[in-house]
């Protein structure tokens, strides 16, 4: 099994976290200043393609409503180029 973590938050305890955390933040803007915004920084490096979801840079994480699926939440990254792209951060890093 692959190490899943955020900070000591390892596997199925940091998806727990990390649903619990989307779930209560809701529809948001997390830019630089959002007390979360390292934490979403370190959850995205969980990504086995976070180096290209970063791109040029974030300029700031925000969460919408899954368009699939309402009942949850999809993790989005505008760049600093003002591209947007979505990351799942259901997706342990594989090294």
């Amino acid at each position: 099994m692959n190490k899943y973590n955020i900070g000591n938050i390892v596997n199925k305890a940091c998806e727990e976290y990390t649903r619990a955390k989307i779930k209560f933040l809701g529809w948001c803007i997390i830019d630089k200043n959002h007390i979360d915004y390292t934490f979403f920084e370190n959850l995205l490096k969980n990504h086995n393609e976070w180096v290209e979801k970063v791109g040029v840079g974030i300029d700031y994480f925000y969460i919408i409503p899954n368009p699939i699926i309402d009942k949850y939440y999809q993790t989005m990254i505008n760049r600093l180029d003002k591209s947007i792209i979505d990351f799942s951060w259901v997706y342990p890093f594989e090294p």
